[in-house]
This record gives structure tokens, sequence and C-alpha cells, in this order.
């Protein structure tokens, strides 16, 4: 039990910092009515995250699916360990770069870009909770 709430504790603050630094971001540049595109994203990555959290539990019944996750896992979190060490100075550079490309756009096409970028960032710190978390079980 105590694993899992380290898991996503850890996670969940991974989250918590991206999501800071793109309201940070978009507060800074005057862009406050993309603030629900934010919003949406979270709450479209935490749908996403448990849809696919549940239908990967439901799957893994037999000790090969879990061995596979098992590897998965050491290699997600390998790899990150990896990525951080290289990009971990410039993340923050990297997201706002990405930010005011997509966020310059058009109205409508700004608010498209802040959603999917917010949920892709999200969704993948979903996805390593639900991976972790179905090794811990």
């Amino acid at each position: 039990m105590l694993q899992a709430f380290i898991i996503v504790l850890r996670e969940g603050f991974e989250a918590f910092l991206i999501v800071a630094i793109i309201l940070a971001y978009l507060k800074r540049n005057s862009a406050k009515p993309l603030f629900g595109a934010v919003y949406w994203g979270i709450a479209a990555s935490a749908f996403t995250s448990a849809g696919l959290g549940y239908l990967l539990r439901e799957g893994v019944n037999e000790a090969l699916w879990e061995g596979a996750l098992g590897v998965a896992t050491i290699l997600m979190v390998g790899t990150l360990i990896i990525q951080m060490w290289r990009t971990g100075h410039k993340l923050k550079a990297d997201m706002e770069n990405t930010l005011s490309k997509v966020s310059s756009r058009p109205s409508q096409a700004a608010f498209l870009g802040v959603f999917l970028f917010t949920v892709l960032m999200i969704t993948r710190e979903g996805m390593e909770t639900v991976v972790m978390l179905l090794q811990v079980r």
C-alpha cells in the first residue's frame, strides 16, 4: 500500500509541475482565455489514463503479460532517468517554446493546441502511474 502511495504521489507531483508550468506560461503571456483548454486537458487525461489502466488491468491475467509490463516499466523509468540527465535543465524552456508556437495561432487552433499539449503531457504521467501500479499489485 505504501509503495502505491509513493508511486501515485510522485507521478501526481510530476503532473502538477507540468500543469503549473503551462498555467504560469499562459498567465505570463496574457493568454488566460486558454486556461480552459488546460482544465479540459487535465480532465481528458484523467479519463484516458483511467480507461487505459482499466483495459490493461483486465487484460493482464497471465504471467507473460505481467513480465512484459514489468520490463516495460523498467525501460520507462530507465529512459526517464537518462532523459532527465540530458534535458532536465532545459525542459521548462522546451515546454515554453512548444506552448508559444501553439498559443500564437488563432483562438480555436490555440485552444486545441494547448488542449492536446496538456493531454499528451499529463496522459504520459498517468500511463506511467498505471504501468507501475500494475507491477506493485
